[in-house]
């Protein structure tokens, strides 16, 4: 993954934060990341395709990894 040191350092300021949900787009990978907050660290969950994206913040949302790479 590009960036990952970097990454690393925006979960630790997140998390401190309690930033409970946060998304990475990365086009170059086709792919969308969600990162969920628990217990103090962050579970990642990749999408890719026409994977709908599951989001605690937002059940209601219907978008798929694709719908949001083509936007």
């Amino acid at each position: 993954m590009f960036g990952g040191d970097r990454y690393d350092q925006k979960n630790s300021e997140y998390a401190y934060i309690g930033m409970v949900e946060y998304w990475i787009v990365h086009p170059w990978e086709n792919e969308v990341t969600l990162y969920l907050l628990n217990r103090g660290s962050y579970k990642l969950t990749v999408f890719i395709k026409d994977q709908r994206i599951v989001s605690r913040t937002f059940p209601e949302l219907t978008l798929t990894a694709q719908q949001v790479l083509s936007a």
